[in-house]
């Protein structure tokens, strides 16, 4: 139930709903150590795309989101979601501009 209002909710994002709304206009606490800041168009494209999940971070309340006129930070409390938003992104990017992925990964367990 309140996955489905985030989501309905942030269709219709004005910033506003993310500020005032799921943050209740809080400044970012100090757990939140790690950060990406990006253009406000590029998190538009990332997450009309789905590649940035607005209602997973709000529901586990694992990002804090901020908004100038410009640019847009995602603060996590831990370095690997962090980093996972940024593989994610940098991926979207190569995609987007080579058409493919050239990185193949593998690996072996045992």
């Amino acid at each position: 139930m309140k996955r489905d209002l985030i989501i309905a909710e942030s269709r219709r994002d004005d910033f506003g709903f993310i500020t005032t709304i799921v943050q209740r206009g809080k400044n970012r606490p100090k757990k939140f150590k790690h950060d990406i800041t990006m253009p406000i168009y590029l998190y538009e494209e990332l997450r009309n795309k789905g590649i940035i999940s607005l209602e997973s971070y709000f529901i586990d309340e694992s990002a804090f989101f901020e908004f100038s006129l410009s640019e847009v930070t995602i603060s996590f409390i831990n370095l690997y979601e962090c980093e996972d938003l940024h593989r994610k992104i940098d991926h979207y990017l190569v995609i987007k501009f080579a058409g493919s992925y050239p990185i193949k990964r593998g690996g072996r367990f045992f």
